[in-house]
């Protein structure tokens, strides 16, 4: 088996070191991102009589349901963020700040994610995310579609299209925007809600 020289070896080694050390600190850091609630749910208990809601989110993009952020770029481009991603699966954190809105603007009930255990004849709440983009000039984009589904029989239905422009088409601003646009969505399911019978 060949060898280097003793001398080449001691010069390669400190430039082969130094090499991996350059490569090593020109790489940024990945960032990562979760949806939040804007404001504190109420702590009042629900009275013994009123129906719990359970809340379940169907469907979300294709295009979301990945560890990366994605982002648009043109009429027909996106552009992967690799070092963008996401601190929790989607799916689970648009739930998480649905129950979350929900419940602030429910405080008489409770409400739960679907399947939880000792229910008081509970009013199904099933919630599609058809589209949910931002892009890099700042616009963000959210479509929502829900079902209600009362113990008694009762059901409505209702959608909501929102659009919100940011400063900057920054990752942090797109995922603050759409919070806020979930938040609006709990808002219109809330209603929904409060006018069945």
């Amino acid at each position: 088996m060949n060898r280097l020289p003793d001398w080449c070896a001691r010069i390669a080694t400190p430039a082969a070191a130094a090499v991996i050390a350059c490569a090593c600190a020109a790489v940024p850091p990945e960032r990562f991102y979760v949806l939040s609630s804007p404001g504190t749910a109420a702590e009042a208990p629900p009275p013994a009589a009123a129906r719990d809601v359970e809340l379940i989110v169907t469907s979300i993009p294709d295009s979301v349901d990945r560890p990366q952020l994605v982002r648009g770029i043109g009429p027909n481009e996106v552009e992967v963020l690799d070092l963008d991603r996401w601190g929790e699966p989607v799916r689970s954190g648009i739930s998480t700040v649905l129950l979350h809105d929900l419940q602030r603007r429910l405080p008489g009930r409770r409400v739960v994610p679907a399947g939880t255990p000792d229910t008081h004849e509970p009013l199904g709440v099933a919630v599609d995310i058809v589209a949910m983009q931002g892009t890099r000039a700042g616009a963000v984009h959210l479509e929502a579609r829900w079902r209600l589904h009362a113990a008694g029989g009762a059901t409505a239905s209702g959608a909501l299209t929102v659009d919100r422009q940011v400063d900057a088409g920054q990752p942090r601003e797109i995922v603050g925007a759409w919070s806020s646009e979930l938040d609006q969505v709990a808002e219109g399911i809330a209603r929904g809600i409060v006018a069945l019978p």
